[in-house]
């Protein structure tokens, strides 16, 4: 066997990949019925409570993933930036493919894994610290120039695109690898306490931006991009307990 596969899978992040990949394909459908039908106020709910707040978990994974993969890798292959180079470069073609067979109003996601995806070699071999640094920086800067954002008219193109880049790298790249490099998620059925005042302490400010934002009006922008922080890491939570539950009640959950 190849000792790079001969590890133990950790169960929740094929739980997490699992259900994100259903969301995704659920906001899909969404697009694609209101391209092809004609127009439908519940298909246009679901698509804006659920939009934008899967991606982050996939991209959360693919982070995480590149940990492993570079991790475990490291003393069985000489080259692993080699290998882990080509293996962008057949996202990258895969998603070039999508984007001229996929039906009108479905975003590729691939092409976008690809291209910041080597963002992340510049991190391989630095310390958890600076990585988490940085991680709290792309995230400030992502929010940050999301409230620069004008209330009403069009939004700054340039602001946009620094703020959508400085998140998905810190979503995909930074905290998901930065989690590997503190081993936070090789013994995650053994923080549940952890994760659950995690949880709580996520409610609490996504109940506090509702209220706060009912009586100030920011930049929908600057809300939008909180909401995916606080949604997508209150469904990871969610999922984990569930999923630690499953293990405890086995035979109920089989």
């Amino acid at each position: 066997m190849n000792k790079i596969n001969s590890y133990t899978r950790i169960d929740i992040m094929d739980y997490l990949r699992g259900f994100a990949l259903i969301g995704v394909l659920l906001v899909n459908s969404f697009q694609v019925m209101n391209n092809v039908s004609n127009y439908n106020e519940l298909h246009a709910g679901l698509y804006y409570i659920f939009n934008s707040k899967f991606y982050p978990i996939l991209f959360f994974l693919f982070g995480l993933g590149s940990y492993f993969f570079m991790n475990r890798s490291q003393q069985q292959i000489k080259n692993r930036y080699l290998l882990f180079f080509r293996r962008i470069c057949f996202l990258f073609v895969l998603g070039l493919i999508h984007t001229f067979y996929a039906p009108s109003g479905i975003h590729d996601v691939l092409m976008q894994y690809a291209v910041l995806g080597l963002f992340i070699a510049l991190f391989f071999k630095t310390n958890q610290w600076t990585n988490l640094v940085v991680t709290i920086i792309l995230i400030i800067l992502s929010i940050v120039t999301a409230f620069c954002q004008p209330f009403y008219g069009e939004r700054i193109a340039w602001l946009e695109l620094f703020s959508a880049i400085s998140k998905w790298l810190s979503l995909m790249m930074m905290i998901g690898f930065t989690m590997g490099q503190f081993k936070i998620i090789e013994n995650i059925y053994g923080k549940v306490k952890h994760v659950l005042i995690f949880l709580i302490g996520i409610i609490c400010a996504h109940v506090i931006l509702y209220f706060v934002n009912i009586s100030v009006e920011f930049t929908p922008a600057g809300i939008e991009i909180l909401e995916d922080y606080l949604v997508s890491s209150m469904m990871v939570s969610i999922l984990y307990l569930a999923s630690k539950k499953c293990r405890v009640r086995q035979p109920f959950c089989a």
